[in-house]
């Protein structure tokens, strides 16, 4: 493999792991949002009161959409590397 091949190679791989590096900082922030989100909503009302059931579903709701947004970033990262690298992959050959 020549060195302008390998270069873009790893440049490649350099863009896949700063989308990596993206995305958990996203998740992260995500998850603080949500632990705010809980921590606001659990304290909102004491416990025995009659909006203690309708806190339950918003927490409930927010955890829910905790997991299909981190599903989702798992999704677009998986299928931005991988076509990052067949990319490179294929640039290789050509050459």
């Amino acid at each position: 493999m020549s060195e302008d091949m390998e270069k873009i190679l790893r440049n490649s791989l350099d863009a896949v792991d700063r989308g990596r590096r993206w995305a958990t900082l996203g998740v992260a922030a995500l998850f603080v949002a949500t632990v705010v989100l809980l921590f606001t909503a659990f304290h909102a009302v004491p416990a025995g009161e009659p909006g203690a059931s309708k806190i339950l579903f918003v927490v409930s709701a927010a955890l829910m959409l905790f997991i299909a947004c981190c599903t989702a970033a798992v999704m677009f990262h998986v299928t931005r590397m991988t076509k990052a690298v067949l990319r490179a992959v294929e640039l290789t050959r050509k050459g």
